[in-house]
């Protein structure tokens, strides 16, 4: 049940990454869903895909001082410049 369950959450955000894709203005290569300790795996990914850059966007008032712990832990952890950019509505 569990994993019937998963899966439909995979699918549901999938659809939600290919329209959100869909509507971008600029050229989206690739998209990743993964589970667990989010920051643990943007790092992951960005080995593995030799990425040069994160974009992370931030829910929080203050910047920096307030950033959601994964967004502090990819930025402490990263071995490649990390973005952090308020999100519209904060």
């Amino acid at each position: 049940m569990l994993e019937d369950l998963r899966e439909v959450m995979h699918e549901e955000t999938q659809d939600f990454l290919d329209k959100l894709s869909a509507k971008a203005d600029y050229p989206i290569e690739q998209t990743f869903i993964t589970y667990g300790e989010l920051s643990a795996h943007i790092l992951d990914v960005c080995r593995k895909q030799q990425v040069d850059l994160v974009i992370c966007g931030n829910h929080n008032h203050s910047f920096f001082s307030r950033a959601s712990c994964s967004a502090k832990s990819v930025v402490s952890a990263s071995e490649v410049d990390v973005l952090l950019v308020p999100l519209a509505g904060d």
